[in-house]
């Protein structure tokens, strides 16, 4: 049984309570630029991992690579923001609201996806749950690892890119002490692949991926 404070997560975790009208637009802003093609066997790939692990650079050549769509909290974020909306409870709803919505969107036209956020065993549950409703979808859920110091020299030397959030070392140390309060280790977190990055290079977790994807 949950307690109150679980159940209201949950709905938070799943955008219950934003406005419709709103996440619609903000979704209609983001799909309008999909170029994708219907999948015979669709994918959908959780992939996780703290600042500095590279995701975004594995997620850029993957979708590339294999006609994938990317859903990015980042991008549904900045989007918000340069509209001048403030951080606050309904804005997390919104963000989370407009992200599910563009799964479904995604999963009713069969194009292969990929998840760029961070993974938690609540989230990987509503995901399944929603795919539930839709038939030959697989779900990969991946971590992308590294160590704490290479962590930190990654995002103390990021540069500015347009349209995407730098991210600061400090949000990395309190985003790394707040997943293994509530998490543990995400090493032994249940991932169906761990990836090390700094034993390989970009290019190689994508190659990694794609293996695992065949099978």
């Amino acid at each position: 049984m949950w307690n109150m404070a679980e159940m209201i997560d949950s709905d938070l975790e799943k955008g219950i309570g934003a406005i419709k009208t709103e996440v619609i637009k903000q979704a209609d802003l983001i799909s309008e630029k999909w170029s994708a093609n219907k999948q015979e066997s669709p994918v959908v790939i959780m992939l996780s991992g703290f600042q500095g692990s590279g995701k975004t650079t594995v997620v850029d050549v993957l979708a590339e690579e294999n006609n994938l769509v990317v859903i990015s909290t980042d991008e549904i974020r900045f989007n918000l923001i340069n509209k001048g909306v403030k951080f606050s409870e309904d804005f997390v709803r919104l963000v989370n609201a407009t992200k599910y919505e563009l799964l479904r969107r995604c999963l009713e036209r069969r194009y292969s996806i990929i998840v760029d956020q961070a993974i938690t065993p609540n989230r990987v549950k509503i995901v399944k749950e929603i795919l539930d409703k839709y038939s030959n979808y697989k779900l990969t859920t991946i971590f992308l690892t590294a160590s704490k110091e290479i962590l930190r020299q990654r995002v103390s030397q990021r540069p500015e890119i347009p349209g995407k959030y730098r991210g600061t070392v400090d949000e990395l140390e309190v985003s790394i002490y707040k997943y293994f309060e509530n998490y543990g280790d995400p090493v032994s977190g249940g991932y169906d692949l761990i990836i090390d990055t700094e034993k390989n290079s970009p290019q190689e977790v994508v190659t990694i991926i794609k293996n695992i994807l065949k099978k």
